[in-house]
């Protein structure tokens, strides 16, 4: 195996992260003199990023927001519906090409999809169109 390669791309690596940790101390140095209470650490997250004033972006995917909103309106809704009622959730307007797409994949690949499809681009939860059986007693 050819090491020199790996020794270049290391040595590329170590020079990248060098130049951003000076971008980093840079721009805190920026934020403490602007007077921002947000510092590096805050502005990282597992999903997202953080505002201005520390408060999370919203970073639920369309799936966990279309279950929310099923679980509030407790039945299926159009498309149409669900988007209005996903931008009201988010705070800001949301595609319907996306949001359906996310949807249709959904049920598509996922080994236990959440979701269902009830008509014409109207979705619901699973469990309501395959409710749990109960067991037969005697």
């Amino acid at each position: 195996m050819n090491t020199t390669t790996l020794q270049q791309a290391l040595a590329d690596l170590k020079y990248q992260r060098s130049t951003l940790d000076r971008a980093i101390i840079g721009i805190e140095e920026a934020l403490s003199t602007l007077g921002s209470e947000m510092s590096v650490t805050q502005t990282v997250s597992p999903r997202g990023t953080m505002k201005r004033g520390g408060k999370y972006k919203n970073t639920s995917s369309y799936i966990e927001d279309a279950i929310k909103v099923y679980e509030t309106v407790g039945k299926p809704l159009h498309i149409k519906m669900l988007i209005d009622q996903m931008s009201r959730l988010r705070g800001k307007a949301v595609s319907r090409a996306s949001v359906e797409s996310s949807v249709i994949r959904h049920i598509a690949k996922a080994k236990e999809p959440k979701l269902a499809r009830f008509g014409a681009s109207t979705y619901g939860l699973n469990a309501w169109k395959n409710p749990p059986k109960l067991a037969q007693t005697a």
